[in-house]
């Protein structure tokens, strides 16, 4: 890359850094310019084995060189990917030594972690953080001819490669002790899900589908024709796993039923490599001599009674070619006419193959919207006219198969909730009523039922103590996007225009839910059809109704993915647009929660004073209007003001928490005491929450104070406080006493503050006690006049409650 000003992103990336040692000994009798010449070679094959593997050279520095997988685009196999890199380019350099009879070696080390990409004073992008330098690390450390990884690596790439432990090792400059693993080589491609190597949860809700895939291969075997259904879903869906559960129940069920299951790789190129494993699995190419196995070829073909002398002469040669490739030499001047006869001779042999052993087949072609080009053209070919033989292929793919015809579609849907119960259970070894309904409610948010998704955050969340049991819930706040999600999750953000992707990072920092309004002021442009575009990508998802009047309201498709998008942004970009979010959002508050949501993105965008006061403010919304779970989480993230403190207990009174707001009260009285009058406040509160605990001779000790405050609207409220607990005691007469007192302080302050709402309450509240004592001494009229008077001022401040 040029000299650019890129957009800086963290990002979740495996950092590969390789050093060639001997070219100091070579430098010796070599001229320079031979070794310069050498240098360019190995470097020029080590660039092309990194960005074929979808790899960034970062820098070539002397005789070492540093790569990035998952910068400035990830996939969801970029520690593979590093792997592979580092196994073909030790190959490559091992060629390299017998063509030059030379001795180089080369060591690498390969991490992975998050980091921050960007470009610095305009330069070639390159990543910075400690990924790298556990990356350089671990080179440092290795073998001459050896691959360390780090114990992150060796748990994302576990499933491709087979790893020895190598044990801890204490390397510079870092305290902790490093986990080494030593690359031993590379698995047999298999299925995602099989290569997993353990099922962990229940195989659930694909009861209906297990039973559509039964009769396609009933029709198949009584019709002797090839079947084609197409399992359809997005990443972690379970569309191996039911081709896995299906093909065990099909063996258990129907005679003679044998299964091949083939995984698409972009990492391995090849035309039609699929569809050429399964004919080296079916003729076991592996175990016979290669002439051997053509004339089986022709011999199949011959038998079938279908082809002449020439055309079996000419498929056999094709399908030599693709099973044993080799430079031809020769050119090919219609490219169109081979290959249709390769379509005919691949289907030819197919036929002929699995005719052989008069059994019934079922082919898995895993990951399908990987697979080639040829590949995809040659399935389109088979539909178009079935191979006459009881083959049913399932077709995994997330992507839908629009040309191909006479094939049926089953669609993948998330799992619901009673099902995340059952893989909460399996995973944590708990009963269903030991698991809090909130933790499930956490996990359908996160992932909407992705069933792979729920594993592998179950998993994390166990693995890192971040739970808490009987009954099981979080422990702690944060983003929980697991390390084995992150590619999956953020390779389609990054395919995406850079317009579109800024319009989706920015959509993550309002939220999982989002408005069109909002997100153009923040953005300061319109959106115009990006929205409807990252809809149609399946990213976000248009909602029924809007929290924001006169506004249009998204959502992402799960929070996981919000988290994942949002990761990408840098603490300074975070900061900033929170920052403008919470300015827009504060312009349009209209209600509590948009308050709230506004003071949320102050904090985030570190303007804590105001978030605190936008916390406090609709906090005193949401209690006026009797939402007091609402309004205490608001009062919690406001801070821990001695008046907040009171607010709290005000609120958990109402909550019914009396001994609660009773013992947050008594934790920090003693500080304020110098501050009288909140001080008497305090006092006041306490009574009353003593009161609901029925302790009033307590309650009434705690008033003594407060009822001698020089200031009107403290001393009304104590004195009424007073006269409401000797009411409740039986003691009618002492409370008429205080209550009138209460109320001829309460009238006075309203001659001076006519229309001041709280006095108005007050007043009310009085009124209503009055009413209730002469209720209770069997003065009725007294009763019926006070309580006339108390609706009346009830509903002069529109005070629902009190009114009823």
């Amino acid at each position: 890359m040029e000299r650019t000003n890129i957009v800086p992103e963290r990002r979740f990336v495996t950092v590969l850094f390789g050093d060639i040692k001997g070219f100091t000994t070579l430098s010796e009798y070599l001229d320079p310019e031979d070794v310069e010449d050498i240098i360019n070679e190995i470097f020029t094959l080590f660039r092309k084995i990194i960005e074929e593997n979808g790899g960034y050279v970062d820098k070539f520095i002397g005789d070492a060189v540093m790569a990035v997988f998952g910068a400035p685009r990830m996939h969801e196999d970029d520690a593979r990917r590093a792997v592979i890199s580092a196994i073909e380019m030790q190959e490559v350099l091992k060629e390299i030594n017998n063509k030059r009879n030379m001795n180089l070696f080369m060591r690498i080390g390969i991490n992975t972690g998050n980091a921050l990409w960007s470009s610095i004073a305009g330069e070639k992008p390159t990543v910075m953080g400690d990924a790298v330098n556990v990356a350089q690390r671990l080179e440092s450390i290795c073998e001459p001819g050896k691959i360390f990884v780090s114990e992150k690596v060796e748990q994302l790439a576990g499933k491709y490669f087979y790893f020895k432990d190598r044990g801890e090792v204490k390397v510079k400059g870092r305290s902790e002790a490093l986990k080494v693993f030593e690359v031993l080589g590379e698995k047999t491609p298999f299925s995602e899900f099989l290569i997993r190597g353990r099922i962990k949860t229940p195989f659930l809700e694909r009861e209906k589908e297990i039973e559509k895939l039964k009769e396609h291969l009933k029709e198949s075997i009584s019709e002797g024709n090839a079947r084609f259904v197409l399992i359809k879903g997005e990443a972690g869906i379970g569309k191996s796993r039911l081709s896995y559960e299906f093909i065990e129940k099909a063996k258990k069920e129907f005679s003679q039923v044998k299964e091949f299951i083939v995984h698409s790789d972009p990492l391995r190129s090849g035309a039609f490599l699929p569809v050429i494993q399964i004919l080296r699995m079916q003729l076991e190419v592996a175990l016979k001599e290669h002439s051997y196995v053509i004339k089986e070829i022709e011999d199949l073909l011959s038998k079938t009674g279908k082809y002449s002398h020439t055309e079996i002469s000419t498929f056999t040669k094709i399908i030599d070619e693709l099973l044993y490739p080799r430079e031809s030499g020769r050119e090919f001047h219609d490219e169109a006419r081979i290959f249709r006869e390769r379509l005919s001779a691949l289907k030819a042999v197919f036929e002929a193959i699995f005719s052989k052993d008069f059994g019934s087949y079922i082919l898995v072609f895993d990951d399908f919207h990987r697979a080639d080009v040829d590949t995809r053209k040659f399935i389109e070919y088979l539909t178009a006219s079935p191979p006459e033989v009881p083959i049913l292929f399932l077709i995994a793919s997330r992507e839908d198969l629009e040309s191909m015809d006479n094939i049926s579609i089953i669609e993948l849907r998330p799992l619901s909730k009673l099902s995340l119960f059952q893989i909460v259970k399996t995973i944590f070894d708990v009963e269903q009523e030991d698991i809090h309904e909130e933790f499930v409610d956490f996990i359908i948010n996160k992932t909407a039922g992705n069933p792979y998704y729920m594993e592998e955050l179950l998993l994390y969340l166990k693995d890192r103590d971040l739970v808490q049991y009987n009954p099981l819930r979080i422990s702690g706040e944060g983003i929980f996007v697991p390390e084995t999600l992150q590619g999956i999750l953020v390779e389609k953000v990054d395919t995406l225009p850079q317009d579109m992707k800024k319009v989706i990072k920015y959509a993550a920092c309002i939220g999982k839910v989002f408005w069109k309004k909002v997100l153009e002021e923040v953005l300061e442009k319109e959106t115009g059809n990006i929205l409807t575009e990252l809809e149609l990508e399946g990213l976000i998802f248009r909602e029924p109704h809007s929290a924001i009047e006169g506004d249009i309201e998204y959502a992402f498709k799960h929070e996981l993915l919000r988290e994942s998008t949002y990761s990408l942004l840098t603490r300074r970009e975070r900061e900033t647009i929170h920052r403008k979010i919470g300015e827009v959002l504060e312009s349009r508050a209209k209600n509590e929660s948009i308050l709230f949501n506004a003071a949320y993105h102050y904090k985030h965008g570190r303007e804590e004073e105001k978030a605190s006061k936008l916390f406090e403010k609709a906090g005193d919304i949401a209690f006026d209007k009797g939402y007091f779970s609402f309004a205490l989480n608001c009062y919690e993230c406001a801070g821990r003001s001695p008046v907040l403190i009171l607010k709290k207990a005000h609120t958990l009174e109402n909550l019914s928490f009396y001994k609660e707001g009773e013992e947050l009260l008594r934790q920090h009285i003693e500080f304020i005491r110098e501050r009288e009058d909140l001080y008497f406040q305090y006092k006041i509160r306490l009574a009353s929450l003593l009161e609901k605990q029925a302790k009033f001779d307590e309650a009434l000790e705690e008033l003594e104070e407060a009822c001698t405050s020089h200031r009107a609207d403290i001393k009304s409220e104590a004195l009424y406080k007073r006269a409401w607990i000797l009411f409740k005691k039986a003691k009618y007469k002492e409370s008429l006493e205080w209550a009138k007192s209460s109320l001829t302080i309460i009238e006075k302050e309203l001659e001076v503050r006519t229309y001041e709402k709280e006095l108005i309450r007050r007043k009310g509240s009085v009124y209503n006690l009055i009413a209730s004592i002469y209720h209770r001494q069997g003065n009725y009229k007294e009763a019926l006049e006070h309580y006339t008077n108390a609706k009346s001022l009830f509903e002069k401040i529109n005070r629902k409650s009190s009114v009823a």
